[in-house]
């Protein structure tokens, strides 16, 4: 039987993996330019660039992530990864 996951480890730790986007990649794979893209999903072209440039210091928008799965044709995982971190943490208290 599954007990408690340890978040003390993981509050400690303060390093649970990262978060990607790969936008350039899409981009690139269609052969399109940015504003192509931000005009193609009514999104402001400065949002596109900061979504291709690999930017997270903002929240991600759902609705612009959904577009953008709408417009590639593609599941979310195509436009944004998780990055494991180095270390292990436990997952159960035993």
């Amino acid at each position: 039987m599954k007990k408690d996951i340890n978040l003390e480890s993981l509050v400690k730790i303060k390093d649970y993996g990262s978060i990607h986007l790969k936008v350039k990649d899409r981009i690139e794979e269609h052969g399109i330019n940015r504003h192509i893209l931000a005009k193609a999903i009514d999104v402001q072209y400065d949002i596109i660039t900061r979504w291709y440039n690999d930017d997270l210091t903002t929240k991600l928008d759902m609705d612009i992530l959904a577009k953008l799965c709408c417009y590639f044709q593609c599941p979310i995982e195509d436009i944004i990864e998780y990055r494991r971190c180095d270390h292990n943490l436990p997952t159960e208290i035993e």
